[in-house]
């Protein structure tokens, strides 16, 4: 009974609904707002999905194909510059003047002027040829005047060398009844020849002697001869005697090393 009661009820309700629906569609009833689709989600309230970062992966080599190892390349080797040698230059061509010293005052117009070179070349005196003997040596007497005298020496050779010396020489008369000078040796020379020559001038009739040995004596008044040294310390005496009974002396320290 129960059942046909609840079985009424439901088909009444039914017919309820049913004279509701063709009512509803004689009449225009107001819209219904448009169904929210499930899955549409306001702006509002919608969560933003978080973008994917691409995270660059690093390049790994390939374990078949190792790095390749670079070859290291030898620097280009250089050949140092050769440094020309210096061309070698011949030595000055000797020329030692022992007579006259530079700036002798000289009580007679006259000196002789002696030197040594080198064998084969080739001596001038004021421009003058001098003969060169075998040992190097050349020698040339001048007569001189009251005063300054300048004289020049130059010797060359066959390589172009040449040397000079210019010298000067004083003439002073003197009021000495005999006049005298010794020209070479020069008071405390050192020599290594054992032979000296000595050599001066006085008048042309002087008598000379060195050591008690006469000198020959020409017609300017110059005297000279040799002289052997001993070894070490030798005293050189020169003297000078006229007709009158005039002297002149002079001695001179000369020291011979072998």
């Amino acid at each position: 009974m129960v059942v046909v009661r609840r079985l009424m009820s439901l088909m009444i309700w039914g017919a309820a609904l049913a004279v509701l629906g063709i009512i509803a569609c004689g009449q225009d009833p107001t819209p219904l707002p448009p169904a929210v689709s499930p899955t549409a989600v306001s702006a509002s309230t919608a969560t933003v999905a978080p973008t994917a970062t691409s995270v660059p992966v690093p390049d790994t080599p390939s374990p078949t194909e190792p790095a390749a190892t670079a070859t290291p390349q030898s620097a280009p080797t250089t050949a140092p510059t050769p440094v020309p040698s210096p061309t070698p230059t011949a030595p000055p061509l000797p020329l030692d003047l022992l007579s006259p010293r530079d700036g002798s005052i000289l009580e007679v117009a006259a000196v002789r002027v002696l030197g040594n070179t080198q064998i084969g070349a080739v001596a001038t005196i004021n421009g003058a040829p001098v003969e060169i003997e075998a040992d190097g040596r050349f020698q040339r007497d001048l007569a001189l005047e009251v005063g300054l005298n300048t004289i020049n020496v130059v010797v060359t050779d066959r390589l172009g060398r040449a040397e000079s010396r210019n010298v000067a020489v004083f003439v002073v008369p003197t009021a000495a009844p005999l006049p005298f000078n010794v020209f070479y040796p020069w008071d405390g020379i050192e020599v290594r020849q054992r032979d000296l020559p000595v050599l001066g001038v006085s008048r042309p009739d002087a008598v000379v002697a060195v050591n008690g040995v006469p000198m020959e004596v020409n017609a300017l008044g110059i005297y000279s001869g040799m002289l052997t040294l001993d070894d070490d310390t030798n005293l050189v005496e020169v003297s000078a005697t006229d007709i009158d009974g005039n002297v002149r002396l002079e001695t001179i320290v000369v020291f011979y090393t072998p």
